[in-house]
């Protein structure tokens, strides 16, 4: 029972700090919800051909109506041009672009980034024929997060 409670232990000990749930890619951040947006932001921006659309605070947002949540912001980006074969292949994609990622703070004040998955958007919307696409541009996500939480 002992070895088997050491066993466990060391288990939980080794396991990725990465989250996934339900087509999600949760990461742990060191820096601030602001910090981890910003060099979120930083890094699309020095990728040739992506374009930042906008950034939401939602901190900021709900206090405009003198109501409170945890720190968390969303940028929206992505490269204009590259959504014609994902519309073509399935239209509702739309409602999923620009590509974003979601900085938020838990309970605990820890902070995390969040993105969705190639598979959740393919499976979402039945797209077929772009699987490789998806992937591509989950992969750049994945990627400018990395940047922003190293």
């Amino acid at each position: 029972m002992k070895n088997l409670l050491v066993a466990l232990a060391l288990t939980v000990a080794v396991m990725p700090c990465a989250m996934a749930q339900s087509g999600l890619v949760t990461l742990p951040s060191k820096y601030s919800v602001a910090d981890t947006t910003d060099r979120l932001e930083a890094a699309v921006k020095s990728e040739p051909g992506f374009l930042v659309f906008g950034r939401m605070d939602y901190q900021a947002i709900a206090a405009t109506q003198n109501a409170k949540v945890r720190p968390s912001q969303l940028l929206l980006f992505g490269r204009g041009g590259g959504v014609q074969p994902l519309l073509s292949a399935a239209p509702t994609l739309a409602i999923d672009l620009p590509l974003k990622a979601l900085v938020w703070e838990d309970e605990s004040g820890k902070v995390w980034v969040s993105h969705n998955t190639a598979e959740f958007l393919k499976d979402r919307h039945s797209a077929l024929g772009v699987d490789k696409f998806l992937k591509q541009i989950t992969d750049r996500t994945a990627s400018f997060v990395k940047k922003a939480i190293e």
